[in-house]
């Protein structure tokens, strides 16, 4: 039998991810129990590799898929033809899509961009292997942790257990505009775990986030022997002594960003 058959290339050209469904109508109305396809005709629509096309089904932004219709009269069957010369037919396809939810949704926990406050309990200050300081404001999302900093691109990450400190951490974002502005460096997100044991996987972290073959990054002496990194007026080290840092202007007057030092006390300044 004739046949008809016709490949669509679908193309999230957004800057967003979204969720597509595919829905086909048969002479102007959704194909469905009160619309069908006529038992005459075979009607398929699948993906690329001939596979069905699920619905509600992610395309991420910048990706695009293929898209297969194939509208054919049947010929193995006389028993389904129309006695007579069937009327015009027309199919169409219409591509629904919505706004998808993270794939990597924020991970909650325990954040904070405590400053150092003598007026405030332990003088704002977070140490390892205590409590928290009663008066200590508390971030459940890294988001949340940022926008009470100015947005700035770090944040602090605590473990705790059973009331106490166990692990404080500097965690810092490289985004987009950072890399297009130092080439080289890998948007995303990175720890820096403020434990001298952890100081080899600090580096490897540094590494990673600045670029292995650039120029940002050697090893540094401050108080003690290191690794630092630096792009622009953003810097980011770990020292062999367990102090881990990230943040703007280094070391001046205009200094801003967080700290865990050797002694396991935290806070962020600027």
């Amino acid at each position: 039998g004739d046949l008809y058959e016709f490949t669509v290339e679908v193309v999230n050209g957004g800057s967003l991810d979204a969720n597509i469904s595919l829905v086909s109508k048969y002479n102007g109305t959704e194909i469905g129990p009160t619309n069908p396809v006529p038992a005459y005709i075979t009607y398929t629509v699948t993906d690329g590799n001939g596979d069905p096309i699920v619905d509600n089904h992610r395309l991420n932004h910048g990706e695009r898929e293929t898209v297969k219709v194939f509208v054919k009269y049947r010929d193995d069957d006389a028993s389904v033809l129309p006695a007579q010369d069937a009327p015009g037919l027309s199919f169409d396809i219409e591509i629904e899509a919505t706004k998808a939810e993270r794939e990597d949704p924020e991970e909650e926990g325990i954040y904070t961009v405590n400053h150092y406050d003598t007026s405030l309990d332990d003088d704002n200050i977070i140490h390892v292997g205590y409590q928290m300081p009663s008066t200590m404001v508390i971030y459940q999302t890294p988001s949340a942790a940022r926008a009470a900093f100015n947005n700035n691109p770090y944040y602090l990450k605590h473990e705790v257990e059973n009331d106490i400190v166990v692990e404080s951490s500097v965690e810092f974002i490289i985004t987009p505009e950072m890399v297009q502005a130092n080439p080289g460096m890998r948007a995303g997100k990175y720890t820096l775990i403020g434990d001298s044991t952890n100081y080899s996987d600090n580096v490897t972290v540094l590494n990673t986030a600045f670029g292995e073959n650039t120029n940002y990054c050697d090893e540094a002496y401050f108080w003690t022997s290191g690794y630092n990194c630096v792009a622009g007026t953003f810097s980011a080290f770990a020292l062999e002594d367990g102090r881990v840092y990230a943040g703007h202007n280094f070391n001046e007057s205009n200094d801003r960003g967080c700290y865990v030092y050797d002694s396991g006390a935290s806070y962020c300044v600027g």
